[in-house]
């Protein structure tokens, strides 16, 4: 097991541990809900891109790339509507 993916699956379990923590606090409902989604997807994208790291051939590593693009894709989305909602901007 390659040190990058036992670092990517550290610092992925982190930020679900720091969405489930924060999803228990202070603050509004939803925004506490898209913290949680924006850490999800962030730790969904960190160990499948350790994995990468870890594959044997070519085949699995576009595997591992192509599974770990749904945490890395949605991340942005994510965080653009937790950045309008926290600040009270209106959407677009």
């Amino acid at each position: 097991m390659s040190v990058y993916v036992v670092l990517a699956t550290v610092v992925g379990m982190g930020c679900l541990f720091l969405g489930l923590a924060a999803w228990q606090g202070l603050g509004g409902k939803t925004e506490r809900r898209l913290f949680l989604l924006m850490t999800l997807s962030l730790a969904w994208f960190l160990v499948c891109a350790g994995l990468t790291f870890g594959a044997l051939d070519e085949r699995e590593v576009w595997f591992w790339y192509r599974f770990s693009s749904f945490g890395f894709a949605s991340f942005y989305a994510l965080h653009l509507h937790f950045c309008f909602r926290y600040t009270g901007s209106p959407l677009p």
